[in-house]
Formats: structure tokens, C-alpha cells, sequence
């Protein structure tokens, strides 16, 4: 399957096109926890520079330290709940609903910036991921028309991060898709999580 990368954006109502299975090409266990926009944008003190791209096979590898306390508070229970809804329009006008894929939830720091920068550059998998980040992941599942939803958390600025597919010349296509919010305590924030192709 051919696995794109894209920056996040919001579109107009979506309708029903055909879905597709993405049969964990984006190893949602170990790299799916990458998101991001320009909203939250923050410098990176320990990279300064976009990781370069890829060869055939390649783990990239991590250079910003994993820092225990950035993600602690967000491992505590809370009264906040992000909702929404992930798709892509294709530049035909068709809308691809991100039906029954996994959305990933995780905090938005330095660490988690620059996995979202690998799997931008196309990287597939991390060859020294701290075994703590998946404390920190949350995950949950979209129904038919693309919608998830995360309740009990606390306030903070969080990435999200889905996949679309779909048929294109007889293969499964993909399209990363990204979005940063942040909520207040007890907050509850609608979000789309789309793009444009």
C-alpha cells in the first residue's frame, strides 16, 4: 500500500465514500502516536532540522531524550473530552470517511513532535522508542462515519492522529492525517481531523 503524509486541515461536510483496511501499515503499536499542526507549533531545543528521508527498510532513530515529566500530568484522570471526526477529500471532490481506523491521542511535546516528523519523512518504525510512551498513548476506534471520541482527560495540548484508505489502481491507499488541540479542565473540544488532497 502506498502511505502518504499530510498536514491537517478543515473541510466541509463529508459524505459516504468507499473505505478501506489498512492491515497495520502504519504499525499502530509502535509509531501511530505522532501528530501535529502549525497551532501548537513549538521549537524542538534538540533538533533543528527535519529528519532526512528514509531508506527501504530504515528505523529512524530517535534524538530527543524521552522526558518522564512532560507526559506525567496527561497519565492523570480528568473531566475533559475531545470528539470528532476524521476523513480526506480527494481532488476529485470525493470524501473518504476514516471508517473503523484507530485514532491515536497523545501529549504534544518535544519527544512526540519529532516521531510525527519521521512518519512525515516516511519513516515506518523507531529503532530505540522509550518502552514509558505507550503509557501515554490512548487509542480508540472510529465508528463508519469517521467519528471517535476520548473523554476523561485532563487539560493540556494533545496530538491526534488517524489514517484514511481507500482504493486507487487496484491498491490501497493511504493518507496520514494529523491535528493538535488543547483543552481546558472539564472542557469538552470538537475537532476535525482532515485533509485536502
Amino acid at each position: 500500500m502506498h502511505l502518504r503524509s499530510s498536514r491537517s486541515a478543515a473541510m466541509a461536510r463529508p459524505e459516504r465514500a468507499r473505505p478501506g483496511s489498512l492491515a497495520g501499515a502504519f504499525l499502530l503499536g509502535t509509531f501511530l502516536a505522532l501528530a501535529g499542526c502549525a497551532e501548537l507549533e513549538e521549537v524542538n531545543p534538540f533538533r533543528a532540522t527535519p529528519p532526512p528521508p528514509p531508506t527501504p527498510d530504515a528505523e529512524y532513530v530517535i534524538t530527543t531524550p524521552f522526558i518522564e515529566a512532560d507526559f506525567a500530568p496527561y497519565a492523570l484522570g480528568g473531566e475533559g473530552t475531545i470528539s470528532g471526526q476524521a476523513f480526506v477529500v480527494r481532488p476529485n471532490g470525493q470524501v473518504v470517511l476514516a471508517d473503523r481506523q484507530q485514532v491515536v491521542l497523545v501529549p504534544w511535546n518535544s519527544y512526540t513532535r519529532e516521531i510525527r516528523e519521521a512518519a512525515e519523512a516516511g519513516y515506518q518504525s523507531l529503532a530505540n522508542r522509550d518502552e514509558k510512551y505507550d503509557r501515554y498513548r490512548r487509542i480508540a476506534t472510529t465508528d463508519a462515519d469517521g467519528r471517535f471520541y476520548f473523554t476523561g482527560l485532563p487539560a493540556g495540548d494533545w496530538s491526534l492522529m488517524s489514517s484514511v484508505v481507500w482504493q486507487e489502481g487496484g491498491e490501497n491507499v493511504g493518507e496520514f492525517i494529523y491535528e493538535n488541540v488543547s483543552i481546558e479542565r472539564g472542557e469538552l473540544k470538537q475537532v476535525v481531523v482532515s485533509r485536502r488532497l
